[in-house]
């Protein structure tokens, strides 16, 4: 009876044991998979209406310092107990705020497909997370009632002091390799979390360096306004079928609003002796990826502001120069937008929007920033105009705003 009661405990105590070594093993997978994706966790925790927009940095970085550092405690072997102590209270006010948000989520009144779409994603994925917190709870207790302190080290009770100095000299040499191995595996690991952030870092110093250019490229603009009777850049003819634009030794054609995209042919032999293929027109990860032209003209400057109106057919007879001194809002009208393969064409439809990186713009006042899409005028839907000549046809973020010249691109 006693054998049956004994063998009964000890596989449970196996099967609990190998129970919490699971969950240790989840929070230190998921803690390295937060810390890689740092970015995008505390995106998610931005979703959560619970957790303060000010603290989510914060929690972002706490809560997979918290899983991955109990995971190594508990594979280290130090302290059993207490750490799966530890990880039974991180568990449990997990899964409590996760029940939390769960409960008091409400469903957003916005109608909007961006906001009901975060709405679902959050709805469909608290339960799961609530389930596995339960389940580790669940498992983390029935350890440390079952699993005695002695056992939970994995120790066996010994009577004799010589047997136990007899023990504690042959697992001597196991546990410093294990010791070695982790502190190995710890440094690799950490190198391997350093090195997105060099790349972060790196990226950052690029998008430095394009606000710079975009800078040099709005002086030049300002330039040719000063001596072209106060017009923005405007080397086409809204009356030609095709338009030719010279610099640099190359002779290109094009539409109306192709100019957007070839602007440094018709400005290069005046103002930037001749150099078509500058790096000044590139973000440097474009020239890394063989791409020689970022900065879009926008076409606000392309058309009188009563061509910009939210309707597909437009006037074409309002094709034209604009003046500078027409624009009403210099520091938040822009005269050229950064288009580049890392975030893609700033789209109406929400790329801006889904990016926290945002996009390059470049305004008439001189300065240039980096916005995301809450803090960009919407575009029109149908971008230049659904006529002939025009390149686009859908709205992008800081080139088709309404009221053009007169309107603002940043809210």
């Amino acid at each position: 009876m006693f054998f049956l009661r004994g063998m009964v405990v000890r596989r449970a105590r196996t099967i609990l044991t190998l129970g919490a070594w699971v969950v240790f093993l989840g929070f230190g997978l998921a803690g390295v998979a937060k810390l890689i994706e740092l970015n995008a966790f505390e995106a998610h925790l931005r979703d959560w209406t619970i957790v303060p927009d000010a603290l989510a940095p914060l929690v972002a970085l706490l809560v997979p310092m918290f899983e991955f550092g109990l995971a190594g405690l508990w594979i280290v072997g130090r302290r059993g107990r207490r750490v799966a102590a530890a990880a039974l209270l991180f568990a449990f006010l997990l899964g409590g705020v996760s029940v939390a948000q769960y409960a008091t989520h409400p469903v957003p009144e916005c109608g909007c497909l961006g906001i009901l779409a975060k709405y679902a994603r959050l709805e469909a994925g608290l339960p799961k997370l609530i389930g596995v917190n339960v389940g580790a709870v669940l498992v983390l207790a029935a350890w440390l009632v079952v699993v005695r302190p002695d056992q939970a080290r994995g120790h066996e009770t010994e009577s004799s002091p010589a047997a136990r100095l007899g023990r504690d000299q042959a697992s001597t040499p196991a546990y410093t390799l294990i010791e070695a191995i982790l502190i190995v595996a710890i440094i690799g690991l950490l190198i391997a979390l350093l090195l997105p952030s060099l790349g972060r870092a790196r990226l950052g110093a690029q998008d430095t360096v394009s606000l710079s250019n975009m800078r040099q490229h709005a002086s030049v603009y300002a330039a040719y306004a000063t001596d072209f009777d106060d017009y923005s850049p405007y080397p086409v003819d809204p009356d030609a079928t095709l338009n030719v634009f010279r610099g640099g030794g190359q002779v290109v054609e094009a539409e109306y609003f192709w100019v957007t995209e070839l602007w440094q042919f018709a400005l290069a032999d005046a103002y930037y002796d001749a150099a078509v293929f500058s790096d000044s027109f590139s973000h440097p990860l474009d020239r890394q990826n063989g791409t020689w032209i970022t900065y879009r003209m926008t076409s606000s400057f392309l058309a009188d502001p009563r061509y910009w109106v939210d309707r597909p057919d437009r006037d074409v007879s309002l094709w034209g120069g604009v003046r500078v001194t027409q624009t009403r809002f210099p520091a938040d009208k822009a005269w050229l937008i950064e288009f580049h393969p890392r975030r893609g064409i700033p789209v109406g439809l929400g790329s801006v929007g889904q990016s926290r990186e945002g996009v390059g713009l470049a305004f008439v006042d001189g300065h240039s920033e980096r916005l995301n899409g809450p803090q960009l005028t919407v575009p029109l839907f149908y971008g230049d105009g659904l006529v002939d000549q025009a390149l686009r046809q859908i709205g992008i973020f800081g080139m088709h705003t309404p009221d053009g010249a007169l309107g603002r691109d940043k809210r």
